[in-house]
């Protein structure tokens, strides 16, 4: 991937989860140059390519450590757990590979002025040689991911899976976006192929659907329904 795919790549992962909800499908009735602010959210955020999972917040954020001394609560306040009973946490799961989102993201740059119109222009057209879906949120019981194996572990722990038993892929690739600034992880993009190693697609023809469903070494679980009837742009299924 080059460079400028990338950088507008990033741009699409980094949305935060929109609270607005629009009626209108605009994907299927406006050309993407004829998109607003407003029309970008819609896409990125509360489309058919866009999930929500909501799951049970089980691990610890700690705050960072002063001087090796590890940072206390303050008098009478509560501790620096993030987890416990009840607590949740928001994951925004994104099928980024959709030619709609790449639309979105381009029309997204060409609002805020990031980057130039050549690079947006390219973005938008490009198709993805594998499907990709994003993972956004707290990546904390994700762990450090800092090595192949730990990487590895990962891969082999997520899938799109239906009920039938008829699909089950395992991600090719598993692409990690780290602040620059921080090296914190902000985001997981999962690469699934497209065709099987025989050449045929990945998905049959009457595929109504697929499950992701990513774990953790922590009994964690990410599990989110893509239903392909509604993923649809103006030309048909956009995946």
């Amino acid at each position: 991937m080059s460079k400028s795919h990338a950088r507008f790549g990033a741009l699409a992962i980094m949305l935060a989860m929109a609270a607005t909800v629009f009626a209108t499908d605009v994907w299927r009735v406006k050309d993407y140059k004829q998109w607003d602010a407003k029309d970008v959210e819609k896409v990125l955020n509360d489309s058919p390519w866009v999930k929500t999972a909501i799951v049970g917040k089980t691990w610890t954020a700690a705050k960072p450590a002063a001087n090796g001394v590890p940072a206390q609560p303050s008098e009478g306040g509560p501790p620096p757990a993030a987890g416990g009973p009840g607590a949740t946490s928001s994951f925004t799961v994104r099928w980024t590979s959709a030619v709609t989102v790449h639309h979105a993201v381009a029309r997204n740059a060409e609002l805020n002025n990031q980057g130039n119109a050549a690079d947006a222009e390219k973005y938008a057209n490009t198709v993805p040689d594998t499907y990709d879906i994003a993972v956004i949120g707290d990546m904390t019981p994700f762990g450090p991911l800092d090595t192949t194996d730990l990487i590895k572990q990962l891969q082999a722990t997520t899938s799109l899976e239906n009920k039938e038993g008829a699909i089950q892929l395992t991600p090719v690739k598993v692409e990690l976006g780290r602040n620059q600034t921080t090296s914190v992880l902000e985001a997981i993009t999962f690469h699934f192929a497209k065709t099987t190693a025989a050449g045929a697609p990945v998905f049959p023809p009457d595929a109504k659907g697929v499950d992701f469903i990513c774990k953790t070494g922590r009994m964690f679980v990410i599990k989110v329904h893509f239903d392909f009837t509604k993923m649809t742009g103006q030309k048909g299924l956009d995946l």
